[in-house]
């Protein structure tokens, strides 16, 4: 799995505009936050977890009383969002959203330019599974119906993931070694156009992190195949008991959990009042809500807690690998 490094001219872009992420140095830990906070997404607009960076951007916003901007840097498949953040000025005014696995599948399957301990860990929002999708117009009812239609076309039919060395695209992987078919597995660079080839029908399947595309799933136009791990905290009943890789000889369970993280400099004082501010944003109502509207309730996560949960993920990844 493993890649080299794509979409380097967009990567140089995003690093040029790294002072614009850059407030200005707060005078202490006392005045944060004063100025405008800015929220990193590495991937496109329009994905989960743009999605869920948005909705935490909210009620973030009122808490600290200050503006909270999201900024989308994407490209080098996560590492331009990821590289602005280690590189931005450590006053706590820039922050990342990302998921746990995105960050420590990377490490574990190719060369990056950033490494666990080039973070702060804040706190995990936001936890689901990753699972695989197909477009109704494909009839497939479960994942061994689409293992069965690829065993007829060898290398004909395609699998979509995010990109390559991330949560989903290990399912994936893992997935396609397990059933013993070869089918093609095509990165599309963010979850936003995987969505979109997958509702204009242009793969077979795709795997997202859940609950992306879950309003498709409802309203008929797509069906989940197989989950990465159990949705029986999903808050759609038809899908609480749906298979798991469990079901079909697999015992891995694959999910991200989305949560914030500071570049490692920032003074502790500083983290530890931005980990007050987002835990307070991750329990407040309006996350409550859009959680609950988008499909999973959200979770908090303190800081340690989530630095020791990736520190395990990532265990478990190399174990896969």
């Amino acid at each position: 799995m493993k890649n080299s490094f794509r979409g380097m001219g967009r990567l140089a872009a995003a690093l040029a505009g790294i002072a614009i992420l850059a407030a200005p140095m707060a005078a202490s830990a006392q005045d944060y936050p004063d100025d405008t906070i800015h929220i990193v997404v590495p991937w496109r607009a329009g994905g989960g977890y743009d999605t869920v960076a948005r909705a935490l951007a909210k009620p973030l916003e009122a808490i600290a009383k200050q503006s909270v901007v999201v900024d989308n840097i994407t490209g080098g498949a996560g590492n331009a969002g990821m590289i602005a953040v280690k590189q931005a000025r450590a006053d706590g005014y820039t922050m990342l959203l990302n998921g746990s696995a995105d960050i420590t599948a990377p490490i574990v399957y190719r060369e990056v330019p950033y490494k666990l301990s080039d973070y702060i860990c804040v706190g995990g929002v936001y936890q689901t599974p990753a699972w695989v999708i197909a477009n109704s117009a494909k009839g497939f009812k479960n994942w061994g119906e689409y293992v069965e239609a690829a065993k007829k076309a060898p290398g004909k039919m395609t699998l979509g993931v995010t990109d390559l060395a991330t949560p989903d695209s290990t399912l994936a992987e893992a997935l396609v070694k397990k059933a013993g078919i070869d089918v093609r597995i095509i990165p599309f660079n963010g979850g936003a156009p995987l969505k979109k080839a997958l509702l204009g029908n242009q793969v077979d399947a795709g795997v997202l992190i859940a609950p992306v595309m879950l309003e498709e799933i409802k309203n008929g136009d797509a069906v989940m195949l197989v989950s990465g791990g159990s949705l029986k905290n999903i808050n759609y009943e038809p899908l609480q008991n749906a298979e798991t890789p469990a079901s079909y000889g697999l015992d891995i369970e694959i999910g991200s959990t989305r949560g914030i993280f500071l570049p490692k400099d920032v003074p502790a004082e500083v983290a530890s009042k931005a980990e007050e501010l987002v835990e307070k944003a991750a329990k407040s109502a309006d996350f409550k809500e859009f959680g609950n509207n988008f499909g999973f309730a959200p979770i908090w996560m303190p800081g340690k807690d989530f630095c020791s949960f990736m520190q395990d993920e990532e265990k478990i990844y190399r174990s896969i690998k």
